[in-house]
């Protein structure tokens, strides 16, 4: 179910595995950090010592599938995700409150509908961030979100899984290294005037 594919390069695999020690972050009220192999990883203070999680290094590029259906793409991308209609209406209302001048209730509806999205970017990449002064190095998620991306992982016995790295599943690509995307240069023609 879970497959490292021939030719993935290791330094960009999924990874299932628990929640270490946690350790708080300075004047963090929701946040905390943890250490997977070897990297901080900034998690919420919801997830405890012990939680079987799925752990993802930067520079990867995780399914859009898996993204999608855990609401992981930011506002500006809400599009893409499985609650894309409830943001539209999030969206609907902010605006609404500006054509009647109440700016602080749109700026709250502005701040529900970011709560409820990610902060992934069109190109599904881990990117290393800075949270209250504490870097990120990886994204972690509980196994739930593995079950929203593929249903037939419900029956799973997450325990005897702890310690497995994968990019796929299911025959389904879900992670890969990041590869940005380069444009082309055209070569500039230059024409020499004088005669």
């Amino acid at each position: 179910m879970f497959v490292i594919t021939e030719g993935a390069n290791e330094n960009y695999l999924a990874l299932i595995t628990r929640i270490g020690k946690i350790h708080p972050i300075k004047d963090a009220d929701n946040l905390v950090r943890t250490v997977v192999n070897g990297f901080d990883v900034v998690i919420s203070k919801d997830m405890k010592e012990g939680d079987i999680v799925v752990y993802i290094p930067v520079e990867t590029e995780i399914s859009e599938k898996y993204l999608s259906s855990n609401n992981l793409y930011e506002l500006e991308e809400y599009r893409k995700n499985a609650n894309a209609s409830e943001i539209e209406l999030l969206l609907a209302k902010e605006k609404e409150c500006f054509l009647y001048e109440k700016p602080k209730e749109a700026k709250e509806i502005h701040e529900e509908a970011k709560r409820k999205t990610g902060y992934f970017t069109k190109k599904n990449r881990v990117r290393m961030v800075k949270l209250r002064g504490c870097y990120s190095n990886g994204f972690i998620a509980g196994v739930d979100s593995l079950v929203n991306y593929n249903p037939n992982l419900a029956n799973c016995n997450w325990d005897e899984l702890v310690g497995t790295y994968f990019n796929e599943i299911n025959g389904e690509e879900f992670c890969k290294k990041f590869v940005p995307l380069v444009k082309e240069n055209t070569p500039t023609v230059r024409y020499n005037n004088k005669s």
